[in-house]
């Protein structure tokens, strides 16, 4: 499979997931402002539900579950699950984390509003080689900044 489809199919299956697999939709989960992060622990282990959910249900040639595990974790070693830092996360969840971060932060939520494309984009640039992959960064840059890239509205 080439790397196109893998983030591809790897975010694809995030998002999916993130929505129907846990049985939680967090658009729905009303949370304050000064929601702990001790609370959301449990949310982190939907993402090794995830995956493990596609690598028993789902027979990929390429990583597409491991794309899916790895997608929240940050260069730093920050992050969940598993404390990959660097190299060792995929380049396709470095990729998928940058998208996601950068979607998340601009998106309405029901406990805040959307911090908007420029905060987003303001997060990823300045922690870009600490907590996101350079390059994905460029992209999403110029994708935001010089082709006015803008998410569709649901």
């Amino acid at each position: 499979m080439n790397e196109l489809r893998l983030l591809y199919f790897g975010n694809a299956f995030s998002d999916v997931f993130f929505q129907t697999m846990s049985g939680l939709a967090l658009d729905l989960i009303p949370m304050p402002k000064d929601t702990s992060i001790a609370l959301l622990c449990p949310l982190k282990d939907i993402v090794s539900s995830r995956a493990k959910f596609l690598e028993l249900q789902i027979n990929f040639d390429a990583p597409i579950a491991e794309i899916v595990h790895q997608h929240h974790k940050r260069l730093d070693g920050s992050g969940y699950p598993n404390g990959l830092v660097g190299d060792q996360i995929l380049l396709e969840a470095q990729v998928i984390a940058v998208a996601d971060t950068i979607e998340a932060m601009s998106s309405h939520r029901p406990y805040r509003a959307g911090l908007g494309i420029d905060a987003a984009l303001k997060e990823v640039s300045d922690h870009v080689d600490t907590r996101y992959n350079s390059l994905a960064v460029s992209a999403a840059l110029r994708l935001f900044q010089e082709q006015d890239f803008r998410f569709q509205e649901i």
